[in-house]
């Protein structure tokens, strides 16, 4: 299972770097799909890992695209809120054992409130620190949710096309 997380990993971070920063069509639409390596990491995962995991994630993503630390800090500060992301929207932390970080165990509607939740939080991060300037203030927030949504959608794509999916309904909290 670990080889199949740093496959992923790996992927992810080529993808972005070689594939979705060719991508950009505008200022406002850009896709950072990479993030999808910390939204699908376990519900159960030691808090120093996913933010490990995150901090080398970015850190990937920064020194291919020679970011200057932006990605890194948008991930960790993604990572460090992503528990409370998800007690916000699972009632009973046990419940949390029963399901999985994906569409098919979370179902549609929440996983959209998840994956959308940190995935502004990540991107309102990054887009700050990009223009460090409050002045900016509208730009940043039109980036965050234009771009989020575009980073939503393929997020969304991938989870189509490489969640498994269950024969029997997978039962929602």
């Amino acid at each position: 299972m670990a080889y199949k997380r740093f496959f992923s990993f790996i992927a992810l971070i080529i993808l972005q770097v070689f594939f979705f920063d060719k991508m950009q069509f505008n200022i406002f639409l850009h896709p950072f799909p990479y993030v999808l390596f910390i939204l699908s990491l376990p519900f159960e995962i030691p808090g120093y890992l996913l933010l490990f995991s995150a901090f080398f994630l970015g850190l990937g993503v920064d020194f291919m695209t020679n970011s200057m630390g932006f990605h890194t800090a948008a991930c960790v500060l993604m990572a460090g809120l992503r528990p409370f992301v998800i007690r916000s929207l699972i009632k009973r932390i046990e419940d949390t054992n029963k399901l999985s970080p994906n569409i098919a165990s979370l179902g549609v509607n929440r996983y959209l409130a998840y994956a959308a939740s940190l995935i502004f939080i990540h991107h309102i991060c990054l887009f700050a620190l990009e223009a460090f300037n409050i002045i900016d203030i509208f730009k940043i927030i039109q980036r965050s949710i234009l771009s989020g949504l575009f980073t939503l959608l393929w997020v969304l794509i991938f989870q189509y096309l490489f969640t498994k999916r269950n024969s029997k309904k997978t039962r929602t909290v």
